[in-house]
């Protein structure tokens, strides 16, 4: 159920989630994933901003 919110949220990390075959990219996305599932929305959505 988790995995579901990943998609509400607009985040490139959903993305890099699905393609684990990117080295670094996939740490930092299972990293992502793991905060969603510890409930760090706010975060989750640091991570994005400083993304962009």
């Amino acid at each position: 159920m988790s995995k579901e919110s990943n998609i509400l949220v607009p985040c490139p990390f959903s993305r890099e989630v699905k393609n684990r075959d990117r080295g670094e990219s996939s740490i930092v996305a299972l990293t992502a994933s793991i905060f969603l599932e510890s409930s760090f929305y706010p975060v989750k959505l640091l991570f994005c901003k400083h993304s962009i």
